[in-house]
């Protein structure tokens, strides 16, 4: 585990909590953690191996750690969500960015690779919600994301365990939504895509929105939009709508 220097003096916005960001690589996950750590939260960056977090540490961000963490373990998990409650602050949002990808049609993939993708890409998924899940609900009030891909909606021929993944992660995303939303939970999946171009203050061009539950994203208010879309704070757009 790595913990980098903190801010000597707060900006007031430390007090939000912490916010987990699950399946953490150097580009969407840290930017991501970044993002939040300008918002004042405090972030837990989660990766099955210390190594790679250690050399993202070599962009210091105030109020980013990391703890290596396998999270097709549900033990692990636990333990990584009790830490953040413990050292960082209540888990205001909780973001699981992981995936393994194999390409390859039906007669290229092995049963073990397959597996090993949903493992990664979905059942680690399912432990991250409900690990946070069972701090928020209590609480009533916190935010999962899901990222997503196009392979969250179609398979193409050399997708097959990749797809298998997505398509089962979205399933729970969406299940967990109208399960959690009337207990004051919001859960949304968001494409790779949508999530940077939120980074960058940009519109996405289309919605990965799993559910119109009110709350926005921690930290968010609500602004003006176009019809049919809504805009927060953070620079991110998406377009009302279930699937």
């Amino acid at each position: 585990m790595f913990w980098p220097r903190r801010r000597d003096k707060g900006n007031g916005l430390a007090d939000r909590g912490s916010v987990v960001v699950a399946g953490t690589g150097p580009k969407l996950g840290l930017a991501l953690a970044r993002q939040f750590s300008a918002d004042g939260y405090r972030v837990l960056m989660l990766a099955r191996r210390a190594e790679p977090l250690e050399a993202l540490a070599a962009s210091v961000w105030p109020d980013v750690f990391g703890r290596a963490c396998d999270l097709t373990e549900a033990g692990a998990v636990d333990a990584a969500f009790a830490h953040a409650e413990a050292a960082l602050g209540p888990v205001a949002c909780a973001v699981f960015n992981a995936s393994a990808r194999r390409p390859g049609g039906i007669l290229e993939v092995s049963a073990a690779e397959f597996e090993q993708g949903w493992r990664v890409g979905c059942l680690a998924g399912f432990h991250v919600g409900q690990a946070a899940a069972r701090n928020m609900v209590p609480r009533g009030a916190g935010t999962i994301l899901f990222t997503g891909a196009t392979a969250s909606l179609k398979g193409n021929a050399k997708s097959t365990a990749f797809a298998a993944q997505k398509f089962g992660l979205r399933a729970v995303a969406q299940s967990m939504a109208r399960d959690l939303g009337p207990q004051g939970i919001h859960v949304a999946r968001m494409s790779s895509s949508t999530a940077g171009s939120g980074m960058r203050g940009r519109p996405p061009r289309r919605s990965s929105t799993l559910s119109t539950l009110p709350a926005p994203m921690p930290g968010c208010t609500r602004s003006r939009a176009p019809p049919g879309r809504r805009k927060s704070t953070c620079g991110r757009w998406a377009r009302s709508s279930r699937r």
